[in-house]
């Protein structure tokens, strides 16, 4: 699959991926700011963004793009940063391509499954929730944006949530709205998006390219990089 990708700065490889219901849009600042230092790639992954659409969504399949990304593009050396889906599609990379990686940087997620425990029983209700909203705004025949992310905050209950999703919602050469995310595949596949990569945890210590972060940390290790 040829990803969309934005590309900023020179150096060595930086790569990094969004999460769920992002894409490049969100990476950009970041992006950017790297970019002093970095040659900075921004891919959007399968069925996001500006990426191509497929049935499938599973962590292999997004690990095999991303190793299409890399021999497409000439990359060695890599730092490959992931957050959320992007830092479980990382981790499911560096299991197989690990000699492309001089640093895998995962954050706010973990290798493990969280299929079958309570607290994903109440996260894919949530998420299941979210995409039938989306599915249900009908868009193409929206006035507005507004109109949109106010029918999301009502069936959503959470304006930052709908704010974010509505930077999915683009406008077609006729002028009609349309989500760039494709929610068919998402919908079929959200079981696919909570599996775990199987790491096995006694080894989680002993990979030598991965960094796990928290959200508030994920400048701490490349900035720490940038300076003289």
């Amino acid at each position: 699959m040829e990803l969309f990708y934005k590309e900023f700065g020179q150096g060595q490889p930086l790569v990094l991926l969004h999460g769920l219901y992002g894409s490049s849009d969100n990476l950009q600042g970041i992006g950017k700011y790297f970019s002093r230092k970095y040659h900075v790639f921004l891919p959007d992954l399968r069925n996001h963004g500006q990426s191509p659409h497929e049935p499938g969504h599973d962590y292999n399949l997004m690990a095999e793009d991303i190793y299409e990304f890399v021999l497409d593009h000439g990359l060695e050396n890599i730092i490959l940063l992931g957050h959320s889906m992007g830092g479980k599609a990382a981790m499911a990379f560096e299991r197989k391509y690990a000699s492309y990686l001089q640093k895998l940087i995962v954050v706010d997620i973990s290798p493990r499954s969280y299929i079958g425990d309570e607290a994903h029983i109440n996260t894919a209700s949530l998420h299941q929730s979210i995409i039938q909203a989306l599915e249900e705004a009908n868009v193409e025949k929206a006035d507005s944006r507004l109109d949109v992310q106010n029918f999301l905050v009502q069936r959503i209950k959470d304006e930052r949530v709908a704010q974010f999703l509505i930077k999915n919602l683009k406008r077609n050469d006729k002028g009609h709205y349309f989500w760039v995310l494709n929610l068919p595949s998402l919908a079929i596949n959200i079981k696919n998006i909570f599996d775990g990569i199987d790491y096995g945890e006694q080894n989680l210590p002993f990979l030598p390219h991965l960094h796990y972060l928290s959200g508030a940390a994920i400048l701490l290790i490349l900035t720490k990089q940038t300076k003289p």
